[in-house]
């Protein structure tokens, strides 16, 4: 599937990034299935006046609450633990990635079954989410056509608007 978005600094996973960014997300994987098995990969161009590294902490921390609210059971009499923000992932690590047969190398966090992965180049970032989709030994390319992401994008839509019975 095929995303674009517009994020404001200021909110949670904003404040620490660039005052206004406009993402494009090619997501791969069924976000509608379980198990949730995702990789998504967010560009960016940055802004002229101010760069600063993605709270990839914040990202992880996210899918982690996600899984753990798809595993509950339906029926629970205590609510699930939400884990602190800044207690979840382990320490930072850099991975090389293939961009277009070319190295770089990625600062990457994780925990359990679920990754945050960033790159930031001179003109554009480019962030990874991973759930259950390891990324040691991924290789990204330029995508040329997009059209099967956003026909991937409309079907997607179908199929909530289907479930929801729309």
């Amino acid at each position: 599937m095929a995303g674009l978005y517009r994020t404001t600094a200021g909110g949670l996973a904003a404040k620490d990034v660039d005052t206004v960014t406009i993402q494009f997300e090619l997501i791969h994987g069924d976000p509608l299935k379980m198990p949730l098995k995702l990789l998504s990969v967010v560009t960016s161009v940055h802004s002229p006046l101010q760069r600063q590294p993605t709270p990839l902490r914040h990202i992880l921390w996210e899918r982690v609450v996600t899984e753990r609210a798809a595993m509950r059971p339906a029926r629970k009499v205590f609510r699930p633990s939400v884990p602190k923000r800044g207690s979840i992932g382990r320490s930072e690590r850099i991975l090389g990635v293939s961009i277009d047969r070319t190295k770089h190398d990625f600062t990457v966090i994780e925990e359990g079954i679920v990754q945050a992965a960033e790159l930031n180049l001179e003109e554009y970032r480019i962030i990874l989410r991973a759930h259950r989709w390891p990324i040691e030994g991924i290789e990204l390319v330029t995508i040329k056509d997009i059209r099967p992401y956003l026909e991937g994008r409309r079907r997607s839509m179908l199929q909530r608007r289907a479930a929801l019975g729309l």
